[in-house]
């Protein structure tokens, strides 16, 4: 009796699953339209750091893909050999690389990524922060008011954090210095933190 019981209990499950899956869907709620509006620009890419920049290269038609170095994979963590090997094992050895240094249309890593404050960011935080700083003073928008800094969001896409740091702290695991690793491993490489150190850094919330 409770065998028949379980077979018909499994045969209704499958039936349902089945009726379930195979059956249409009702199509998506049509949203009504929003209009947006783009009040303040901000660049760093391969072709330089800020917009102006940025689109005066690209209607004078030059590229920011090039061919990488050793200093671009950023494996500083490991012997020259090492170093050489990994390039030469690449399959693809060119990429858009932002442009650093302290002139002109180059992203200033001692701005954005070598002061003492900076210790919890890596570079694709940097760029964030550069980005929106120029895009905030693009649109003349510096919130004072508790009021306004609460009615402003961040939101910035990416794919993934610091595999740079990722890769150090591996290194580290292999070699048995765990009590190395720095306490700010996590926050560089967390992907939110790029909209985190922004919100933060205007008190946006």
């Amino acid at each position: 009796m409770a065998r028949r019981t379980t077979n018909r209990l499994l045969t209704s499950i499958i039936q349902f699953s089945r009726s379930f899956s195979s059956g249409p869907f009702d199509p998506p709620p049509v949203l009504p339209l929003r209009r947006v509006v783009v009040t303040g620009l901000g660049m760093v890419t391969p072709l330089g750091c800020g917009v102006e920049v940025t689109w005066k290269r690209l209607i004078e038609g030059k590229s920011g893909i090039r061919a990488i170095t050793i200093e671009d994979m950023k494996m500083n963590g490991f012997d020259r050999e090492t170093q050489l090997h990994t390039l030469d094992q690449l399959t693809s050895k060119v990429a858009g690389v932002v442009p650093c240094g302290s002139n002109s249309g180059e992203f200033n890593e001692e701005l954005w990524l070598n002061s003492k404050d900076h210790r919890s960011i890596a570079r694709f935080i940097g760029y964030a922060l550069c980005a929106a700083d120029e895009a905030l003073k693009d649109a003349s928008y510096m919130p004072t008011e508790q009021d306004e800094k609460e009615r402003t969001g961040v939101s910035i896409g990416a794919g993934t954090g610091s595999i740079s740091d990722i890769l150090d702290a591996s290194k580290m695991i292999c070699e048995k210095k765990l009590r190395r690793l720095s306490p700010f491993f996590i926050p560089r490489i967390l992907i939110n933190m790029a909209s985190g150190h922004v919100s933060m850094k205007y008190g946006f919330q």
